[in-house]
């Protein structure tokens, strides 16, 4: 079993003005794990956790738009060992990782009704204290400075709208990706400038999200994985999913490969070459069929899907080895973050540690490779 290592509950935001619906989920929690902690940003709310004991050390409020009909989606990322950066209802804040004391606060424009503002931190390495900080909301792409949070550059992506962007780094670190519904842009990472844009047409399917990269790219629009080429954005293979929720994928550099949480089911696919193959198709037994989070475990082996309040470690090959139902949380929207020995989880207003052991139960190693459903397809791009 994923053993729960300890559970906290993030503490109310300052804010009173919730309206209780079930089409919004104020009790969202986004959790990271980091060198510092454990960070879980809420409603109004951002709170550093001790990593053993899941004791409170910090926590500092987070802009929220008051009346809004929108739960804010809480985005952190790590930008250097001594730079942690968040938004939040439009605001994109730099913090200290350990004091969580703000070091500067950006608004950004039309982004104050959306609840998600999409984040990208791109470093040489791990140590790197050159990072650049991209901020999206809905029809831009900023450049911001990482020591006064001032804009650097801006993309005021022409003719799409004010939708929303989702994020990604190419793989030769020498483009930024941004796609906005289904249309792929490759952006010059200090200006940032379009260098090309690919329209990805699959009218007939469901919505996705975030890019993923290898040598070509991977990206996923309305259920469907699309992999296009890194020079250019032509259009190599697709892959049909046509199911109704959330496209959620994490890249597996160094195995080329690109795991896919999707509507209850854990897929994996290899993108080795300029042809896409289906690996392996899991359905996620009781989660039910929601939007599907999905973590690699870095250097174990090990990814992690969760959805409805269920958690579940599959290894590279597809076995699920260990589960969780997180007790008292079936139903609800289930966040996670992976490192090398533990997964953290945010759900309902609460964060929770688990254990990544190795072992797991007779029932939950029973339930792989489940038959997909009879409307899964392939499809090949016409020549």
């Amino acid at each position: 079993m994923l053993n729960q290592r300890w559970k906290t509950k993030i503490p109310e935001s300052q804010y009173k003005d919730r309206r209780p619906s079930p089409y919004r989920d104020f009790n969202r929690v986004t959790p990271l794990i980091t060198e510092h902690g454990i960070f879980a940003g809420g409603y109004g709310c951002l709170c550093r956790l001790d990593r053993n004991t899941g004791e409170i050390l910090t926590s500092v409020p987070l802009p929220v738009a008051k009346g809004t009909s929108e739960a804010p989606i809480v985005v952190i990322r790590r930008a250097t060992s001594s730079l942690l950066i968040a938004s939040s209802h439009g605001r994109v804040l730099g913090l200290d990782p350990i004091t969580l004391t703000q070091r500067w606060i950006t608004k950004l424009p039309r982004s104050k009704s959306y609840p998600s503002t999409p984040l990208l931190c791109h470093a040489p390495s791990i140590d790197s204290t050159d990072v650049r900080i991209y901020a999206a909301p809905p029809g831009f792409v900023f450049r911001l400075d990482p020591q006064t949070g001032r804009t650097l550059a801006r993309n005021d992506v022409c003719g799409c709208g004010y939708k929303p962007v989702s994020l990604g780094i190419g793989h030769s670190k020498e483009e930024v990706l941004a796609r906005i519904k289904r249309n792929l842009y490759a952006l010059d990472p200090f200006t940032p400038r379009t260098r090309w844009q690919n329209r990805l047409d699959d009218p007939n399917s469901y919505k996705g999200l975030n890019p993923a990269v290898l040598m070509n790219i991977s990206t996923a629009y309305k259920g469907t994985l699309y992999h296009v080429s890194g020079i250019n954005g032509a259009k190599l293979d697709k892959f049909c999913l046509k199911m109704k929720e959330d496209t959620i994928m994490v890249l597996d550099a160094p195995n080329k490969r690109v795991y896919i949480g999707i509507d209850g089911y854990a897929i994996c696919v290899s993108t080795e070459g300029e042809k896409l193959k289906n690996l392996w198709n899991v359905s996620l037994p009781s989660s039910g069929h929601s939007v599907t989070q999905v973590a690699l475990g870095p250097n174990n082996g090990r990814v992690y899907f969760a959805n409805n309040g269920y958690v579940f470690a599959l290894e590279i090959g597809g076995n699920i080895v260990s589960a969780n139902a997180l007790s008292g949380f079936g139903g609800k929207m289930t966040n996670l973050h992976a490192s090398s020995d533990m997964i953290v989880v945010g759900i309902d207003g609460h964060c929770i540690a688990l254990e990544t052991g190795n072992g797991g139960s007779n029932e939950a190693r029973g339930a792989i490779h489940a038959p997909l459903p009879s409307y899964w397809e392939t499809k090949k791009e016409k020549p």
